[in-house]
Protein backbone atom coordinates (compact mmCIF):
# COMPACT_ATOMS: atom_id res chain seq x y z
CA UNK A 1 0.00 0.00 0.00
CA UNK A 2 1.13 3.42 -0.88
CA UNK A 3 2.17 5.76 1.84
CA UNK A 4 1.03 8.62 -0.17
CA UNK A 5 -1.16 11.30 1.36
CA UNK A 6 -2.51 14.08 0.07
CA UNK A 7 -2.21 17.33 2.04
CA UNK A 8 -5.45 18.83 2.93
CA UNK A 9 -4.27 22.40 4.33
CA UNK A 10 -1.37 24.89 2.94
CA UNK A 11 1.39 26.64 5.37
CA UNK A 12 4.44 29.13 4.74
CA UNK A 13 7.12 26.30 5.21
CA UNK A 14 5.85 23.93 2.45
CA UNK A 15 5.17 26.58 0.00
CA UNK A 16 8.54 27.52 0.75
CA UNK A 17 10.03 24.43 1.04
CA UNK A 18 8.25 23.03 -2.25
CA UNK A 19 9.63 26.13 -4.22
CA UNK A 20 13.22 25.07 -3.21
CA UNK A 21 13.25 21.43 -4.28
CA UNK A 22 9.38 20.23 -4.90
CA UNK A 23 11.48 16.33 -4.58
CA UNK A 24 12.13 17.37 -1.06
CA UNK A 25 8.60 18.05 -0.68
CA UNK A 26 7.47 14.70 -2.09
CA UNK A 27 9.35 12.91 0.31
CA UNK A 28 8.73 14.90 3.28
CA UNK A 29 4.85 16.43 2.69
CA UNK A 30 3.69 13.60 0.95
CA UNK A 31 5.41 10.33 1.55
CA UNK A 32 6.60 10.99 4.90
CA UNK A 33 10.10 9.70 4.88
CA UNK A 34 11.65 10.36 8.23
CA UNK A 35 14.85 12.82 7.81
CA UNK A 36 18.07 11.15 8.76
CA UNK A 37 19.34 13.85 10.89
CA UNK A 38 18.56 16.97 11.81
CA UNK A 39 20.62 20.24 10.55
CA UNK A 40 22.19 21.96 13.71
CA UNK A 41 21.19 25.17 12.41
CA UNK A 42 17.90 24.00 12.37
CA UNK A 43 17.82 22.57 16.36
CA UNK A 44 19.19 25.58 17.45
CA UNK A 45 16.63 27.89 15.55
CA UNK A 46 13.75 26.11 17.38
CA UNK A 47 15.57 25.61 20.46
CA UNK A 48 16.38 29.74 20.50
CA UNK A 49 12.51 30.38 19.55
CA UNK A 50 11.40 28.50 22.24
CA UNK A 51 13.54 30.17 24.82
CA UNK A 52 12.44 33.36 23.23
CA UNK A 53 8.61 32.43 23.38
CA UNK A 54 8.98 31.52 27.22
CA UNK A 55 10.06 34.74 27.53
CA UNK A 56 6.84 36.14 25.59
CA UNK A 57 4.26 33.65 27.67
CA UNK A 58 5.69 34.69 30.81
CA UNK A 59 5.32 38.17 29.84
CA UNK A 60 1.79 38.10 28.90
CA UNK A 61 0.99 36.09 32.12
CA UNK A 62 2.45 39.01 33.82
CA UNK A 63 5.68 37.48 34.88
CA UNK A 64 9.03 37.78 34.33
CA UNK A 65 11.96 35.10 33.30
CA UNK A 66 15.60 35.67 33.47
CA UNK A 67 18.50 33.95 31.76
CA UNK A 68 18.59 31.11 33.49
CA UNK A 69 14.98 29.61 32.53
CA UNK A 70 15.77 30.52 29.12
CA UNK A 71 19.19 28.40 28.72
CA UNK A 72 17.27 25.69 30.22
CA UNK A 73 14.53 25.71 27.79
CA UNK A 74 17.13 26.02 25.22
CA UNK A 75 19.30 22.90 26.38
CA UNK A 76 15.62 20.95 27.07
CA UNK A 77 14.59 21.23 23.46
CA UNK A 78 18.34 20.47 22.46
CA UNK A 79 18.27 17.56 24.51
CA UNK A 80 14.75 16.46 23.05
CA UNK A 81 16.00 16.08 19.84
CA UNK A 82 16.03 12.85 18.71
CA UNK A 83 17.83 12.44 15.63
CA UNK A 84 21.52 12.82 15.21
CA UNK A 85 22.60 16.40 14.85
CA UNK A 86 24.99 16.91 11.99
CA UNK A 87 27.17 20.60 12.21
CA UNK A 88 28.59 22.73 10.09
CA UNK A 89 31.84 24.05 9.84
CA UNK A 90 33.86 24.47 12.95
CA UNK A 91 30.66 24.01 15.19
CA UNK A 92 29.75 21.99 17.65
CA UNK A 93 27.44 21.66 20.89
CA UNK A 94 29.41 23.96 23.30
CA UNK A 95 29.69 26.30 20.51
CA UNK A 96 26.58 26.32 19.70
CA UNK A 97 24.72 26.80 23.57
CA UNK A 98 27.68 29.58 23.85
CA UNK A 99 25.90 31.59 20.76
CA UNK A 100 22.55 30.88 22.33
CA UNK A 101 23.76 32.45 25.84
CA UNK A 102 25.37 35.51 23.60
CA UNK A 103 21.63 35.61 22.09
CA UNK A 104 19.65 35.37 25.16
CA UNK A 105 21.81 38.31 26.89
CA UNK A 106 21.55 40.70 24.19
CA UNK A 107 17.34 39.38 23.66
CA UNK A 108 16.96 40.57 27.93
CA UNK A 109 19.14 43.48 27.26
CA UNK A 110 16.84 44.91 24.71
CA UNK A 111 13.71 42.65 24.44
CA UNK A 112 12.31 45.07 21.62
CA UNK A 113 8.93 45.58 22.91
CA UNK A 114 6.62 47.19 20.85
CA UNK A 115 3.97 47.47 23.63
CA UNK A 116 1.02 44.61 25.44
CA UNK A 117 1.67 41.53 24.88
CA UNK A 118 -2.11 39.91 23.24
CA UNK A 119 -1.10 36.42 22.11
CA UNK A 120 2.20 34.23 22.04
CA UNK A 121 2.59 31.31 19.93
CA UNK A 122 -1.54 31.99 18.63
CA UNK A 123 -1.77 29.13 15.53
CA UNK A 124 -4.52 29.82 13.20
CA UNK A 125 -6.36 28.17 10.61
CA UNK A 126 -8.68 30.27 7.77
CA UNK A 127 -9.42 29.97 4.69
CA UNK A 128 -7.71 32.79 2.64
CA UNK A 129 -9.14 32.17 -0.83
CA UNK A 130 -11.67 29.57 -2.47
CA UNK A 131 -9.60 27.88 -4.75
CA UNK A 132 -6.93 27.04 -1.43
CA UNK A 133 -7.13 24.76 1.20
CA UNK A 134 -7.18 26.40 4.33
CA UNK A 135 -4.08 28.17 5.33
CA UNK A 136 -1.93 26.64 8.75
CA UNK A 137 0.22 29.42 10.84
CA UNK A 138 1.33 29.98 14.02
CA UNK A 139 1.83 33.91 15.07
CA UNK A 140 4.74 34.28 17.11
CA UNK A 141 3.89 37.81 18.76
CA UNK A 142 0.89 39.70 18.86
CA UNK A 143 1.03 43.37 20.57
CA UNK A 144 -0.87 46.52 20.93
CA UNK A 145 1.01 50.15 21.67
CA UNK A 146 -0.24 52.72 23.91
CA UNK A 147 -1.73 53.98 20.87
CA UNK A 148 -3.63 51.17 19.86
CA UNK A 149 -1.59 50.11 17.22
CA UNK A 150 -1.59 46.50 16.15
CA UNK A 151 1.73 45.17 16.61
CA UNK A 152 2.41 41.65 14.48
CA UNK A 153 6.25 39.94 15.50
CA UNK A 154 7.89 37.08 14.19
CA UNK A 155 11.07 35.96 15.42
CA UNK A 156 13.76 34.26 13.30
CA UNK A 157 17.15 33.07 13.99
CA UNK A 158 20.01 34.24 11.41
CA UNK A 159 23.69 34.24 10.46
CA UNK A 160 23.81 37.65 9.35
CA UNK A 161 21.94 40.76 9.09
CA UNK A 162 20.63 40.50 5.57
CA UNK A 163 16.84 41.44 5.27
CA UNK A 164 13.89 39.39 6.01
CA UNK A 165 11.49 38.88 3.79
CA UNK A 166 7.65 39.76 4.10
CA UNK A 167 5.84 37.66 2.78
CA UNK A 168 4.82 35.28 5.70
CA UNK A 169 3.86 38.17 8.05
CA UNK A 170 1.66 39.83 4.95
CA UNK A 171 0.12 36.21 5.39
CA UNK A 172 -0.23 36.44 9.02
CA UNK A 173 -1.96 39.87 8.74
CA UNK A 174 -4.61 38.78 5.80
CA UNK A 175 -5.75 35.63 8.04
CA UNK A 176 -6.45 38.03 11.22
CA UNK A 177 -8.32 40.21 9.59
CA UNK A 178 -10.37 37.26 7.68
CA UNK A 179 -10.81 35.62 11.17
CA UNK A 180 -12.55 39.53 12.51
CA UNK A 181 -9.38 40.58 14.59
CA UNK A 182 -9.80 44.10 15.92
CA UNK A 183 -6.97 46.74 13.26
CA UNK A 184 -5.63 43.58 12.18
CA UNK A 185 -6.19 45.28 8.04
CA UNK A 186 -3.55 48.01 9.26
CA UNK A 187 -1.13 45.76 11.84
CA UNK A 188 2.42 46.53 11.65
CA UNK A 189 4.38 43.76 10.84
CA UNK A 190 7.85 43.59 12.30
CA UNK A 191 10.57 40.76 12.53
CA UNK A 192 13.38 40.27 15.22
CA UNK A 193 16.16 38.48 13.80
CA UNK A 194 18.16 36.77 16.76
CA UNK A 195 21.73 36.91 15.37
CA UNK A 196 24.05 34.01 15.78
CA UNK A 197 27.33 36.10 14.79
CA UNK A 198 30.34 36.30 15.85
CA UNK A 199 28.73 38.88 18.32
CA UNK A 200 25.40 37.51 19.02
CA UNK A 201 22.80 40.06 18.72
CA UNK A 202 19.13 41.29 17.77
CA UNK A 203 17.92 43.19 14.94
CA UNK A 204 14.51 44.55 14.67
CA UNK A 205 13.52 45.08 10.90
CA UNK A 206 10.33 46.80 9.93
CA UNK A 207 9.03 44.87 7.03
CA UNK A 208 7.19 46.91 4.55
CA UNK A 209 4.83 45.47 1.53
CA UNK A 210 3.49 47.04 -1.26
CA UNK A 211 0.01 47.26 -1.95
CA UNK A 212 0.13 44.03 -4.48
CA UNK A 213 2.19 42.36 -1.81
CA UNK A 214 -1.10 40.13 -0.76
CA UNK A 215 -2.26 39.32 -4.51
CA UNK A 216 1.37 38.59 -5.55
CA UNK A 217 1.71 36.32 -2.62
CA UNK A 218 -1.76 34.84 -3.09
CA UNK A 219 -1.14 34.24 -6.82
CA UNK A 220 2.13 32.41 -6.04
CA UNK A 221 -0.03 29.89 -3.45
CA UNK A 222 -2.49 29.24 -6.42
CA UNK A 223 0.30 28.07 -8.91
CA UNK A 224 2.29 25.93 -6.08
CA UNK A 225 -1.06 24.64 -4.84
CA UNK A 226 -2.04 23.55 -8.13
CA UNK A 227 1.72 22.23 -8.84
CA UNK A 228 1.25 20.24 -5.63
CA UNK A 229 -1.97 18.70 -6.09
CA UNK A 230 -0.63 17.57 -9.83
CA UNK A 231 2.22 15.69 -8.06
CA UNK A 232 5.16 17.65 -8.90
CA UNK A 233 8.01 16.26 -7.74
CA UNK A 234 11.52 16.97 -9.76
CA UNK A 235 14.50 17.51 -8.09
CA UNK A 236 16.17 20.58 -8.22
CA UNK A 237 20.02 19.81 -7.51
CA UNK A 238 21.97 22.71 -6.29
CA UNK A 239 24.22 23.48 -2.93
CA UNK A 240 21.64 22.52 -0.85
CA UNK A 241 21.66 18.69 -1.65
CA UNK A 242 24.74 18.35 0.75
CA UNK A 243 22.61 19.44 3.61
CA UNK A 244 19.06 17.59 2.79
CA UNK A 245 17.71 15.82 5.28
CA UNK A 246 16.53 13.44 2.45
CA UNK A 247 19.30 12.70 0.73
CA UNK A 248 19.62 9.36 1.52
CA UNK A 249 16.23 8.82 -0.49
CA UNK A 250 16.96 11.05 -3.61
CA UNK A 251 19.01 9.83 -6.43
CA UNK A 252 20.36 13.79 -6.86
CA UNK A 253 22.60 12.90 -3.80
Amino acid sequence: MSTETKTRHISHSQVSEFLRCPKKYHFHYRLHIPPAFMPSALIFGIAVHEAIALHQQRRLEGAQTGEEDMLETFCRRWDAQELPVRYGKNESEQALYEKAEGIVRAFLEDPCEAGEPLAVEEKLEVSLRKDLPPLRGRIDLLERTGEGETVLTDFKTASSRRRQAPGQLVLYREALRLLGYPGAEKARLRCVVLLKTKKPGVEVQQMEAGAGELEKLMSLYRETWEAIEAGVSYPCPDWHCEGCQWAHVCDQG
